[in-house]
């Protein structure tokens, strides 16, 4: 396990990649994770169990659970939750909260490898779908789906509305991680380069195909949105005295400059449904 970044005593030096697989590197640091990631606007579930025909007691697979960010919901709302989650560190987290909790199953198998004993109503990805396997995963979701079952793919983006602190953050990711441009967790919106909803509207394994967008904003102090940065898998696979160093001065930015960052989200939810 990775020792968790320091982030008030920066180390200096630049950043090297280490070899690790970005499907489970969040694991480095579940606890962290599971506090400061934000989770999932109300009205999403709402909207999943109206589209999908999602009722209490009905089987969802979740792909990518993490520390249980949307199994949280999807459990309050009654549904019957089998969690995949190859990370052992955030499945740990994870297996604590389901403690006591029959309707909620937890494996580490990845989607791809899922020994599955039913078919699921409703397979859910919040955050996670860009980590599977592009060749496997539609024809994988079909065979897993019962009947007219759907694929739901999540994620969010978060954007800084307020530049003013570009030039100092490009300075600080220079200085200390040359090659790595994030000035915001997620700065690009990874699923952006990696998926498109074509994939699911050329798809001929699924038919009707719907997406809902929610906008919403959180703010943050300087700490937490260092805590929050560091929960990014690109800071992750740098040296930890290169992310230690980078999330030390930008903490000491935002302090300077306020003590205060917000954050504007947007929730994507993609609707398919499983084609016979």
């Amino acid at each position: 396990r990775r020792a968790r970044p320091d982030l008030g005593c920066p180390a200096r030096g630049r950043a090297t990649a280490v070899s690790a697989d970005q499907r489970t590197v969040f694991g480095a640091d579940a606890e962290t994770y599971d506090e400061v990631r934000p989770g999932y606007p109300p009205e999403m579930f709402v909207t999943v169990a109206k589209v999908a025909g999602i009722h209490p007691a009905d089987s969802v697979l979740e792909v990518g659970a993490g520390t249980g960010k949307a199994t949280r919901a999807m459990v309050e709302r009654g549904w019957r939750v089998t969690c995949l989650e190859p990370s052992a560190e955030m499945r740990h987290v994870l297996t604590i909260w389901c403690a006591g909790r029959p309707a909620v199953a937890v494996s580490g198998h990845f989607l791809e490898t899922f020994p599955a004993r039913e078919r699921f109503r409703l397979i859910l990805a919040a955050q996670s779908w860009h980590w599977t396997d592009s060749q496997l995963r539609y024809q994988r979701v079909h065979q897993l789906l019962a009947a007219g079952g759907w694929l739901a793919l999540v994620w969010n983006t978060p954007r800084r509305t307020d530049h003013s602190l570009d030039a100092d953050l490009d300075a600080i990711y220079q200085a200390h991680a040359n090659g790595l441009r994030a000035r915001e967790p997620g700065a690009a919106g990874i699923h952006r380069g990696q998926w498109s909803s074509s994939q699911l509207t050329g798809n001929p394994a699924f038919g009707v195909v719907l997406h809902w967008r929610h906008d919403w904003v959180e703010s943050y102090d300087a700490l937490r949105y260092a805590r929050l940065l560091a929960t990014q898998s690109d800071h992750m696979l740098l040296e930890p005295s290169a992310v230690a160093a980078v999330l030390a001065e930008v903490r000491r930015l935002v302090e300077r400059r306020g003590n205060r960052v917000t954050l504007s989200y947007a929730t994507d939810l993609f609707l398919a449904q499983r084609m016979p």
